[in-house]
């Protein structure tokens, strides 16, 4: 495992014809045919990843969340990396049927994926409510040989104890396996358990906002917005460990 490093541009250029009523709306926010064609649609990060890391991406919907994961997904060679919600959901036999391995240590990856429903574990994968479905992924792309794990919408489809205590364990694993996260959400209340390396604050229009745990690793690349370093990382949150 290796550190690596991420260089993004990508621009999507904006060619629809501005017709009467754009022209108006725009003028209502002051914004100009220059702003619209230079801002709106471009996307940029330099980023650094180290061996263990947890990237979480925020910012509102539509911001360009998933844009800049899957720019980052596409970076990695294929043999290195997963994406949760590419991984198949079977029809045709159970849960502990589609994961291959002993017994006892797909029980454990399970529970560490939050699915410890017995129950669940003997249904199909396909039949599951979405967020057990997101836990069977989960503990699927665990048991993978992939060094980069990546996952959008993320606990977007859990209730959010359950989403702490996971990310409570995903802490714990990335720090073990010396395996690399990358997740995108809205969301951001299980910030103190998952504890992430690096967190990516994307919104509509400029550059991403770049917050490191370690402010050592501090680019000159990054803005960083210290009001949403107190946020996320005050020390006199919940200890994340």
């Amino acid at each position: 495992m290796s550190t690596r490093n991420f260089q993004i541009r990508k621009h999507f250029p904006f060619t629809h014809t501005i017709t009467k009523r754009m022209g108006q709306l725009m003028n209502l926010f002051g914004l100009t045919l220059f702003r619209l064609e230079k801002m709106s649609f471009q996307h940029i990060l330099d980023i650094q990843l180290r061996p263990g890391d947890i990237c979480y991406i925020t910012g509102p919907s539509g911001a360009g969340k998933t844009v800049l994961m899957r720019e980052m997904y596409s970076a990695i060679p294929k043999t290195q990396h997963i994406r949760l919600e590419d991984i198949p959901l079977e029809t045709n036999q159970s849960l502990i049927d589609s994961i291959k391995g002993p017994i006892f240590e797909t029980v454990r990856i399970l529970n560490q994926a939050g699915l410890s429903d017995v129950f669940a574990m003997l249904q199909r994968p396909a039949v599951l409510s979405v967020g057990q479905q997101f836990r069977y992924r989960l503990a699927k792309a665990l048991l993978s040989d992939k060094t980069y794990i990546f996952a959008d919408e993320f606990m977007t489809s859990l209730e959010p104890l359950t989403a702490s205590v996971i990310c409570r364990q995903l802490r714990q694993i990335a720090t073990k396996t010396r395996q690399t996260f990358i997740f995108a959400g809205v969301h951001d209340h299980f910030l103190p358990d998952l504890w992430p390396d690096i967190i990516i604050v994307k919104s509509s229009l400029g550059q991403p906002r770049v917050i490191f745990r370690d402010p050592k690793r501090n680019t000159k690349s990054s803005v960083i917005n210290h009001q949403l370093q107190r946020k996320f990382y005050d020390s006199n949150q919940t200890k994340m460990v």
